[in-house]
């Protein structure tokens, strides 16, 4: 984009906006961990967050649209470089990996072929079956893999595992209960509550992380979500769009 052009701090913008849709489209990782401590049914948050994401998206287009109209300045008319539907096409052959695996991982979680824990695994496998007959397979490659997920598992075992001594310090302390019987006592509709939870993940994900912030108000908030009889796949696919556009 800089290469033709366009404006640095659009640039900028339309890659963080774009990149901030994977936390609501499957696979998500903060969905699964929020489907680990509220015990939800996975395969419904996964798609509860189509249609989040999808309005995401289309709103992004709308205002990057609609800035660049109002000062086309912002981006060139034309990149210079015509692009036929026959190139486009098969530009695409290169990601029909991608698209198998997509396709392995929800035909078996929503057919109930597989379950969402087993997909992990299954989808692990499929990668390594098209790593093979891309024949991109090499020992190095499969060690740089390996190494990588391990770091990742521990740093989400770290995390599931303070969370959870957390968790017990919050129910020790009575925080939860006293928080409920305060939004009775105010008479806190279920709806003031959800916008105050909102105004909150849009200040913390200015600063933190999704599953971090998931993990620190998932224990608070939970008992009060259920004593309020709010539906919590719902709740999960709002909280996030509202977290990431904090961003």
């Amino acid at each position: 984009m800089l290469r033709h052009n366009y404006d640095k701090a659009l640039a900028a913008g339309s890659v963080a906006a774009a990149a901030t849709v994977a936390v609501l489209i499957p696979p998500s990782i903060p969905m699964v961990i929020y489907a680990i401590f509220t015990e939800a049914s996975l395969g419904n948050m996964l798609l509860a967050g189509y249609l989040p994401g999808i309005l995401s998206i289309m709103f992004y287009v709308v205002v990057i649209g609609l800035r660049v109209y109002l000062n086309p300045k912002l981006a060139p008319s034309t990149i210079g470089e015509t692009i036929t539907w026959k190139q486009r096409l098969e530009a695409l052959k290169g990601l029909w990996g991608i698209g198998v695996l997509f396709a392995v991982l929800l035909v078996g979680i929503y057919s109930g072929f597989f379950t969402p824990t087993e997909a992990a695994a299954a989808g692990a496998f499929a990668a390594f079956v098209i790593m093979v007959v891309t024949k991109h397979f090499s020992w190095e490659s499969l060690r740089s893999s390996m190494v990588g997920t391990l770091e990742v598992c521990a740093m989400l075992f770290m995390l599931l595992i303070g969370a959870s001594i957390f968790v017990v310090f919050i129910t020790v302390s009575g925080l939860p209960k006293m928080m409920a019987s305060w939004i009775v006592g105010a008479n806190l509709s279920p709806l003031a509550f959800i916008i105050v939870i909102c105004i909150l993940f849009l200040f913390l994900g200015c600063f933190m992380d999704a599953i971090s912030m998931l993990l620190l108000t998932i224990p608070v908030f939970l008992p009060v979500l259920v004593s309020l009889d709010i539906n919590l796949i719902w709740l999960e696919s709002s909280i996030l769009k509202w977290r990431r556009s904090g961003v």
